[in-house]
């Protein structure tokens, strides 16, 4: 048999900077890979105005662009071509006579999409928080993603796929195993990638019992949970569109050494706190087991190995993927799977004496969309 080769890009909609920001920011490129964006002039309009658009995606593709209003119905929609550059410029009125509110403008680009909140007829003084669109329904969301795997939950519900018709629904992560043993749910089309608070959820329970969990502290010191002065804020950790992949993965951290403290991210309940100071290194030990891997024969040529690259992407409000001052070794940097096989791998930050401050989402290996942990790095001197 032939091998596939895997490397994990992450295509998200992320959105980046304070929580309570109007505005969703991105960068340019995720993992090298160009994703829809948009921007407006402004963000407060009023009915029967005209917003113009300005954005970029990949080069000579096609975005189509919803305005949603805050009971998740269309209220506008347009198509625009990017150019060779990937950038584009087009508008969408607004209609006369509506109801105003947080009001959201969603770009999709084949599997990609990016959201931002606008403001139509508001008057009020502080801006309602952004949450599309995890805050509609699964069934309004299908108006906007392709596949019923895309759609996203609240921040205390997760995914799964009905089996009767293949519609998605937002259930308690508690009750997931039960529906799926009485067969409401359909296991092997569901993504099983980690995600907090939002993605789609693997079916099996957690394992809580192992070593990393034991070194968890409930309450961060001040030194990690008030940082003056910091060059990264990790702000909300977004969410991945993610594919259907053709084989199902997952991932634990076993044990870790070298770091300062190891915390519950207070924040998003569920992740983990890596607290590094400069000047020191902090290993991760962790574990990846490929469970199967898919026949997609009609799609894609069926291979039983799979090679994977563990890449380490970084997320923040300072630039994505920049990180100065802190260096990464993994080891093994590829590895050729199977199904029901498992591999170890060590990840190394190596944080230098003067690397700035601040905090980083960090997606381990295989990635957010093929079961990888999303973590938090948080770089701060406690020894002042």
């Amino acid at each position: 048999m032939k091998t596939l080769h895997f490397s994990i890009i992450v295509i998200s909609l992320i959105l980046i900077g304070a929580s309570n920001s109007s505005i969703a920011q991105i960068s340019k490129q995720i993992g090298g890979v160009a994703i829809p964006h948009i921007s407006t002039s402004k963000s407060n309009f009023i009915d029967g105005d005209i917003i113009p658009i300005n954005g970029y995606a990949l080069p000579n593709s096609t975005t189509t662009i919803f305005l949603v209003n805050n009971y998740g119905n269309i209220e506008n929609s347009t198509q625009v071509k990017s150019n060779n550059t990937g950038d584009f410029n087009t508008s969408l009125g607004i209609p006369s006579r509506v109801i105003g509110g947080a009001w959201a403008l969603f770009a999709t680009n084949g599997e990609s999409g990016f959201a931002m909140q606008v403001m139509v007829n508001f008057h009020g003084a502080n801006t309602p928080p952004f949450d599309f669109p995890s805050g509609l329904p699964p069934l309004k969301q299908l108006k906007f993603v392709i596949n019923p795997s895309y759609v996203q939950c609240r921040t205390e519900l997760q995914l799964i796929i009905k089996s009767e018709d293949g519609s998605p629904a937002c259930v308690k992560p508690d009750s997931i195993a039960k529906l799926v043993g009485r067969g409401w749910a359909v296991p092997h089309i569901m993504n099983f990638g980690y995600n907090p608070g939002r993605g789609p959820a693997t079916l099996e329970q957690r394992d809580t019992s192992t070593s990393i969990n034991q070194q968890i502290e409930q309450v961060a010191p001040s030194c990690v949970s008030n940082i003056p002065h910091q060059y990264a804020i990790a702000g909300p950790p977004g969410f991945p569109l993610c594919p259907i992949m053709n084989f199902q993965a997952s991932a634990k951290i076993l044990k870790a050494s070298g770091f300062y403290g190891i915390y519950n991210y207070t924040k998003y309940p569920g992740t983990t706190n890596f607290v590094l100071k400069p000047g020191h290194n902090g290993a991760i030990t962790y574990l990846v087991s490929m469970s199967m891997i898919r026949d997609f024969s009609d799609t894609l040529q069926y291979s039983d190995k799979i090679n994977i690259t563990n890449g380490v992407s970084f997320m923040h409000d300072a630039g994505m993927n920049n990180h100065p001052g802190i260096d990464l070794a993994v080891e093994p940097k590829l590895e050729t799977m199977q199904s029901n096989s498992t591999a170890l791998v060590t990840i190394t930050f190596l944080a230098s004496k003067d690397a700035p401050l601040g905090t980083y989402w960090v997606t381990l290996p295989p990635g957010t969309c093929a079961g990888g942990e999303m973590i938090i790095l948080t770089v701060t001197d406690c020894g002042k």
